[in-house]
């Protein structure tokens, strides 16, 4: 699975291993509403894809248990890894959702680019294509 799927709730509720009304329970939302986005009615906000996101590295980490950092994978400078808030908290393999709109040295105008960014990072690669 690739981070544009993260817009396919379907692909992602199959995933996990989801009824719709599960899904729909853990992301806080309505089942309507997933099923509004499982049929492409309705665009899914940055702000769903996020705890998507998060459920499915989640699966992922307990499956694989231990995730190279993103220090580490993107050789980030030791001034950046201090001003780093994944770093700070070490949460180096969950850096796509701590960070704000900050990757690495670069700031991103919105969490909107800052997903689609992430969606090209080794750092989530590393789980997403589990």
């Amino acid at each position: 699975m690739s981070w544009a799927k993260l817009d396919n709730i379907r692909s992602i509720r199959r995933s996990l291993a989801k009824s719709q009304s599960e899904l729909a329970d853990m992301l806080h939302i309505s089942v309507r509403t997933v099923q509004s986005y499982e049929q492409g009615r309705r665009n899914i906000p940055p702000r769903v894809q996020e705890l998507a996101g998060v459920l499915l590295y989640l699966e992922r980490r307990r499956e694989q248990r231990k995730l190279q950092p993103c220090w580490e994978i993107r050789n980030c400078h030791p001034s950046v890894r201090g001003e780093c808030r994944a770093y700070q908290l070490e949460a180096g393999d969950f850096c796509w959702l701590v960070t704000g709109n900050d990757c690495g040295d670069q700031k991103l105008e919105s969490r909107g680019a800052k997903l689609e960014k992430c969606g090209q990072c080794p750092v989530t690669k590393q789980w997403l294509a589990s």
